[in-house]
């Protein structure tokens, strides 16, 4: 049919297993039909995308829908990425560095000592964007936020640790959430004052990048109130 009407044949076709809902296939006489729009209301529609991706982005086994489990990834990279970015635009370490120039990432991690605690994050971040670029090419989406949640944990982890160095993994990370949060990254971009000319993919590694004026009190989510079980 392709061919009939002078279009270019499909050269790689993306198939995926089945999606069950609480462990059970999905009937519309059993009445266990999953509603993402009814999701999307709830959560919002980046972090739908984000639970889409982090449970069904490996395409080769079933995967099963869960309220639960929305929920739950839904309050995981809330977490991760709304506290990452509180803490670094936080009130108290603006007025600290109001008027000082923000260091490149490159210049400060260059006297960096071996036992530093920062050592471990910034060989994870010097490695994060040629895995992400080259897993998003295979098509590996799940293993993709695998990697950047990770990053983000230990970026917290750093933060709770030591006193707060840069904004380098928050922008590194949220550009290569692009994909699957594209409001909520170009919302937290904005608030990081990264210019539209560095939001792309060859922006993702350490020292590439920049970050401009940045905005306090910025709230990225609004979760839902959790039921309370009698």
């Amino acid at each position: 049919m392709l061919q009939a009407f002078g279009l270019p044949l499909t050269q790689q076709l993306l198939t995926h297993s089945h999606w069950t809902v609480d462990q059970r296939k999905m009937s519309k006489s059993v009445g266990n039909v999953a509603d993402p729009i009814q999701a999307i209301d709830e959560f919002g529609i980046d972090l739908v995308r984000f639970y889409l991706a982090r449970v069904g982005g490996r395409f080769k086994d079933d995967v099963d829908w869960s309220h639960e489990q929305l929920d739950k990834h839904a309050r995981e990279i809330t977490s991760l990425l709304g506290n990452l970015l509180m803490r670094i635009t936080a009130k108290k370490i603006q007025e600290r560095t109001e008027g000082k120039p923000l260091t490149p990432a490159a210049e400060a991690f260059k006297h960096m000592k071996e036992d530093s605690p920062t050592l471990p994050l910034y060989q994870t971040l010097q490695g994060l964007g040629g895995k992400v670029e080259e897993k998003m090419e295979q098509l590996m989406l799940a293993d993709v936020l695998e990697d950047i949640v990770v990053t983000l944990g230990r970026a917290n982890q750093l933060m709770t640790n030591t006193a707060p160095w840069a904004a380098t993994t928050d922008t590194q990370t949220v550009i290569e959430l692009y994909p699957f949060m594209p409001s909520k990254a170009e919302m937290l971009l904005d608030a990081l004052g990264v210019p539209a000319e560095e939001r792309f993919i060859a922006n993702a590694n350490l020292g590439t990048g920049s970050v401009g004026q940045i905005q306090t009190g910025i709230r990225l989510f609004n979760l839902p109130q959790r039921q309370k079980t009698m």
